[in-house]
């Protein structure tokens, strides 16, 4: 068996784990697992252990499952670079929850969202951008699975793990607890019924203001609404598409009342892939200087804004 990397890109919160628990427990051979990997020197290292000299000195090859949550782009090509240096087969499998679910699940884990709202906003920012990147066909290769077909459709999972090579495609029975485990607190187990209420956490969150204005800001409401009315489709013949959710997006858009905090934060930050690439390949020191950075950043946008306005600049 030869070197192979497989690359699952995802975001907190959306359920990756258990999927990653599922992909090395039904595989034939035991994979190797690199939890939310740092891009950069921790890649670099696990490399070398398994494709370096001295590897390769004791015949060690395998199979490395790496773990990203909330990845730019840029960071997935420094990865790709590394491991094309390393040399074997790469598999990139794009993980995603549907945007209400994840935004929800994200507000729960955070309970001063408005705190965190850099770390959440970072989040969004990478399902949207990886939506986008999957429709456009950016990745070649990249192959979609969309969370709520994954762990409701028997017919869904067995089409995952077909093309994986798996030898099983039954769902696995527990939540795995790397990264916390799930946010809420009734899922320490996945039964049909649990998996069924997984597709609706964020019916709890419908009347919730800052839910509706981060959904529905208009630099990420067009994916996330392209997603719920299915028009993305994903790699194994599905959608992340719901109609109900899509119904709620779309009534909560047309009365959307400004939010001057969160929509300072998500127009300063939309295009800064810099300023997360640089928290992506922190330490934790790198990562907290990173958020700082964020905040600056948007002070520096309203304070241009109302240079602007004060100067009679149309904005």
């Amino acid at each position: 068996m030869g070197l192979e990397f497989i690359n699952v890109i995802s975001t907190k919160r959306s359920g990756h784990h258990a999927f990653v628990r599922w992909l090395r427990q039904h595989r034939d051979t035991p994979a190797a697992f690199v939890n939310n990997a740092v891009i950069g020197d921790p890649i670099r290292s696990h490399l070398g252990k398994v494709a370096g000299p001295a590897a390769r000195g004791k015949g060690a090859n395998g199979t490395t499952i790496f773990n990203y949550e909330g990845v730019t782009l840029l960071g997935l090509e420094a990865a790709w670079r590394m491991q094309r240096a390393a040399g074997g087969r790469r598999v990139d499998l794009l993980f995603l929850r549907d945007p209400l679910n994840l935004c929800a699940s994200l507000m729960h884990r955070k309970r001063l969202a408005r705190l965190d709202l850099v770390m959440i906003l970072r989040q969004l920012f990478a399902e949207r951008d990886w939506l986008q990147i999957h429709a456009d066909g950016t990745v070649p290769g990249l192959s979609l699975i969309g969370y709520n077909a994954w762990v409701l459709d028997a017919d869904y999972r067995q089409r995952v793990a077909d093309r994986l090579g798996l030898r099983s495609s039954e769902r696995v029975a527990a939540v795995t607890r790397h990264g916390g485990g799930s946010s809420f607190k009734d899922l320490a187990s996945v039964g049909d019924d649990e998996a069924r209420r997984l597709t609706t956490r964020w019916h709890g969150y419908r009347d919730d203001a800052l839910f509706g204005a981060l959904l529905t800001h208009p630099r990420l409401l067009p994916w996330f609404e392209a997603a719920l009315a299915g028009e993305i489709r994903d790699s194994f013949d599905g959608d992340l598409a719901d109609p109900d959710g899509l119904a709620h997006l779309r009534a909560v858009a047309r009365a959307r009342p400004r939010q001057p905090y969160v929509d300072r934060m998500i127009d300063a930050l939309s295009d800064r892939q810099d300023l997360f690439h640089r928290i992506e390949c922190g330490t934790s020191f790198g990562k907290k200087l990173g958020i700082a950075r964020a905040h600056l950043a948007m002070l520096a946008g309203a304070a241009g804004r109302r240079t602007g306005e004060r100067a009679g600049v149309p904005l």
